[in-house]
């Protein structure tokens, strides 16, 4: 079984590992040709930036309940993250304020 503080790390490792996904996605839209190229990577990328949601709110909310540390630098309760932000985030629907 599992302790609180491990299933934290366990979050906040899949949110970062989101995150990574989301620069990939984003790299791949910049790098895209053709136009099918594009839609492709945008779709791409509004999917992992729902990912992205999904894991940080899932971490926030597991914290919340349990009273532990937020295993992620950086994170605020309010759900941002420093490096959550730039051009993936406007492409993936306004994650960024």
């Amino acid at each position: 079984m599992m302790t609180i503080h491990e299933r934290s790390n366990e979050l906040g490792a899949a949110y970062l590992q989101a995150l990574d996904e989301l620069r990939v996605a984003e790299t791949a839209l910049l790098n895209a040709v053709t136009v099918a190229e594009e839609e492709r990577a945008a779709t791409g990328l509004r999917r992992i930036a729902a990912r992205v949601r999904y894991c940080r709110e899932e971490l926030l909310s597991h914290c919340a309940r349990h009273h532990c540390p937020l295993p992620v630098p950086g994170l605020e309760p309010g759900g941002v993250i420093r490096r959550d932000s730039g051009a993936a985030a406007r492409w993936a629907g306004g994650m960024a304020a």
